[in-house]
Formats: structure tokens, C-alpha cells, sequence
């Protein structure tokens, strides 16, 4: 279970979506049967939520000392939401650019669907991993772009800009692969020790290679020898060198 979701149900309370009680009930629920698949930080959070919810008394008759009001039970509900976000902010800190734009889906995927599903036995692409982890797809609503000269030494008639449209969706990063193999391209052995994960908004790959972290872009109308550029060190400085899409 993400986070995402107890993100979401607290939300649901602190708008009056749901009322106090179907809060105490769904949470209760939610975090006693699903408390391992969430990272410790966010079980810390949430532990001291439970503990208040678990005070709170919703019959204003059999009120007790030491029980806590709705009242009180929503403002340690706006405490957690804000600690919850702040925690997954930390966890997803890999754009720099606080002006960049984006749009991120909630995953619901595990590591262990994401690592056998695209045959990930290493631990150089574990930020790629965590992204996915967190967003399932991210779409930049003013395009992005970054720069090959930020880790490169470009000479005249290099590529230097590189635009980014979109990250995948996980089951499009496996259909893609899956296409490649299957339309005899040549790239097989490409496509097998890389991972597409974003296009250009014209319809060109950006990869990961699997065994490095390296990034690298490939221009389909050219042959890979030419097509194929490397353009981040890792996926860590290929996100953090991201901006918003400018005419520069």
C-alpha cells in the first residue's frame, strides 16, 4: 500500500468529505492490517495518529478525560498530512528546479513487481526504482528540457538541449520494450540491458542502462550508432538538471 492512500483518506477527513466516525473506522482498518508496507518513517507518523484516534471518543456521553474531541482528532490529522507529504517530498527531492512543472500519477507498484517485471538484479538505478515507487508516469505540463553541457564537454553540432514530454507509465515502459524485441529492430540487445522511461514529446526514448545508471537518448530516425546519445551521468543528475521548456 502507498502512502498515497492514507494521504488521501486523511484529506477526505480534514475536508468533511467523510465524517469523524468513518474516519476513526477506515483508518483504524487501513493501518492495522497494512502497516508493513509502508517505509518507517511514515509508519512513525502514522503511529502517533493511531494513538490519537484510538482516544478519540465520538459519543459526546460516554466522554472521559483524557479522550480527545473531533476537534482535537482533526488537528492531529492536519499534523500527520502535513508531516506525510513533507516525508515523501524528502523521498522524491530528485527535481532541484523548485519552478519546474509537473504532474506526477500515483504507483501503486512494489520494488519487487518493478525489478522482476523489467529484470533488475543491481543497485545503480535504485532512484529510478524509487521514483516509480512513488509516481506511476510523470507528465511536465510546459515540456521540460536540460542540458548535455551541465556534465559534458560539447563541441559545435553536438546535441546540447534535450527535451523531456513525459516519463512513462510502467506498463508503457514494458509494452515499448516488449515492441522493440518484437519488431526485429536490431536493438535487442539494447533494449535488454536498457530501460525506456521518458520520451521527448516526438516520440524518441530516453533509457537508463541497467548496469550503469547512465542515461542516454536515441533518435529513431537515425541508426544507433548515430542516434544514440548519452546525456546524464545518472538518473539522480538527469532529474535534477530539469527546467521548465524555454526557447534557450
Amino acid at each position: 500500500m502507498s502512502v498515497d492512500k492514507y494521504i488521501k483518506l486523511i484529506t477526505k477527513f480534514i475536508d468533511n468529505a467523510i465524517d469523524a466516525k468513518e474516519f476513526e473506522q477506515s483508518f483504524l482498518e487501513m493501518f492495522k492490517t497494512e502497516q508493513e508496507k509502508i517505509s518507517e518513517k511514515d509508519y512513525l507518523v502514522l503511529d502517533s495518529l493511531f494513538g490519537d484516534v484510538d482516544m478519540f471518543c465520538f459519543d459526546s456521553e460516554l466522554f472521559e478525560e483524557g479522550d480527545l474531541t473531533e476537534s482535537d482528532l482533526r488537528k492531529s490529522a492536519e499534523q500527520t498530512l502535513e508531516r506525510l507529504i513533507n516525508n515523501k517530498d524528502k523521498k522524491m527531492n530528485l527535481f532541484k528546479d523548485s519552478k519546474l512543472l509537473y504532474e506526477g500519477r500515483e504507483s501503486q507498484l512494489s520494488e519487487e513487481e518493478i525489478r522482476q517485471l523489467l529484470g533488475i538484479n543491481c543497485d545503480k538505478i535504485n532512484n529510478f526504482i524509487q521514483l516509480y515507487l512513488i509516481y506511476d508516469g510523470i507528465f511536465f505540463p510546459k515540456q521540460a528540457m536540460m542540458f548535455r553541457h551541465t556534465f559534458y564537454t560539447i563541441t559545435k553540432g553536438d546535441w546540447d538541449k534535450i527535451e523531456i514530454g513525459f516519463f512513462l507509465k510502467f506498463d508503457d515502459i514494458i509494452k515499448t520494450r516488449k515492441l522493440q524485441i518484437e519488431n526485429n529492430t536490431g536493438l535487442d540487445y539494447f533494449t535488454q540491458t536498457h530501460i525506456p522511461f521518458a520520451d521527448d514529446g516526438f516520440g524518441n526514448d530516453i533509457w537508463i542502462e541497467i548496469s550503469t545508471g547512465v542515461i542516454k537518448v536515441f533518435y529513431h530516425e537515425y541508426s544507433i550508432e548515430e542516434g544514440l546519445i548519452t546525456v546524464a551521468p545518472n538518473f539522480d543528475d538527469f532529474c535534477s538538471s530539469l527546467e521548465n521548456w524555454t526557447l534557450k
